[in-house]
């Protein structure tokens, strides 16, 4: 490294890119480099640095715990991020090899991408990631989320910052890098789903006892509700519950993320259900006038309420705390186009729209 680092502090004299090919052109260099075979020093590093990662990346993620005193949390994003960034330390890179190290650089983000990529879909002896503690995925998201940044921005600065040479080849690297960082940002969707589906599942098990409003007031003679289900405060508690637990972890896009879609999920479960409950709710009334007798009621007033619109209130009442609880989640109360729909489909059931 050190002679290698006499040779161009040499060509830095040369004012034109002309002078300096016309020095390694001269036979007194070609002598001079024959001394020192470049090949065997970086094979020497390029067997260093795979293996080093290699083994940080053969078993799936542990239990691990962050003190956040580093930005990267797993072993293995954190061997891809160091090894790589001593590729192009000022102790390890040479002028001659920038191909070869970018090579490297980016074969390291495409296997810690492989890695995750096969972990999402089926982890190693077939045992799939996503039995690992929920902590895990959030911690894959933050690093992989993490080394995206750092390969985009940080990385690329330290390159061009300690190489001054590189100059010439700002762009190329710049394009390689940032091509290498969309490839491995790829697997944050998988990851989200991941992360979400677990709360997902709990907030529809709770959403589940909407099943019984049907019930409660259907020949019960209970007076019109006037407030919301006892329940429905609880339907998003998981993702509050996330939220508080994790926001150190996550990025605010990705927390951002993480909300939109537990919310997009759970309000279109919320919807389809109540378009079930709904439609089971018009066939049993059809098929009961079909087997009751007609009567005669002179004596009903107008104003008694149907059983019918006791539920279409209740599910009203629901529909709007729970749009609430969202927006308070959401930390604004813009239009959210599934609750939009879900309140849609209470108001078409009261105009008799739903099935028509």
């Amino acid at each position: 490294v050190v002679t290698m680092q006499f040779v161009e502090q040499v060509e830095g004299f040369f004012h034109t890119r002309a002078e300096v090919i016309r020095f390694r052109d001269d036979p007194s260099y070609k002598e001079f480099m024959k001394r020192w075979n470049l090949r065997i020093f970086f094979q020497l590093r390029f067997q260093k640095v795979v293996n080093a990662v290699d083994a940080a990346l053969a078993d799936p993620p542990g239990e691990e715990s962050w003190d956040g005193a580093s930005d990267l949390v797993l072993p293995a994003a954190q061997a891809v991020w160091t090894n790589m960034s001593l590729l192009w330390s000022s102790d390890t890179f040479l002028v001659p090899l920038t191909h070869r190290f970018l090579k490297l650089s980016m074969q390291l983000l495409a296997r810690f991408r492989s890695w995750v990529e096969q972990g999402v879909q089926s982890g190693p002896e077939g045992v799939p990631w996503g039995t690992l503690a929920p902590e895990i995925h959030v911690f894959l998201y933050h690093d992989v989320e993490a080394l995206v940044a750092k390969t985009r921005g940080a990385h690329v600065h330290h390159v061009h910052h300690d190489n001054s040479q590189l100059a010439s080849v700002r762009s190329i690297l710049e394009e390689a890098f940032a091509l290498s960082a969309t490839g491995l940002e790829e697997t944050l969707a998988p990851l989200l789903d991941l992360i979400v589906r677990p709360m997902v599942k709990k907030c529809e098990e709770t959403l589940g006892a909407s099943r019984g409003i049907i019930g409660v007031y259907r020949m019960t003679n209970k007076p019109l509700p006037t407030s919301h289900s006892f329940f429905i405060p609880n339907v998003l508690t998981p993702l509050s519950t996330f939220l508080h637990e994790h926001r150190a972890h996550l990025s605010q896009n990705a927390m951002e993320r993480v909300i939109e879609a537990v919310l997009l999920r759970v309000t279109e479960s919320y919807a389809d259900m109540i378009t079930s409950l709904f439609t089971t709710f018009r066939q049993t009334e059809n098929s009961l006038k079909r087997f009751q007798p007609k009567k005669s009621s002179p004596h009903i007033s107008q104003d008694t309420i149907s059983d019918e619109e006791k539920i279409r209130t209740q599910l009203w009442l629901d529909v709007e705390e729970y749009g609430r609880q969202m927006n308070s989640l959401r930390g604004h109360s813009d239009e959210f186009e599934p609750h939009h729909r879900l309140r849609e489909c209470v108001a078409k059931f009261r105009e008799g729209q739903l099935y028509n």
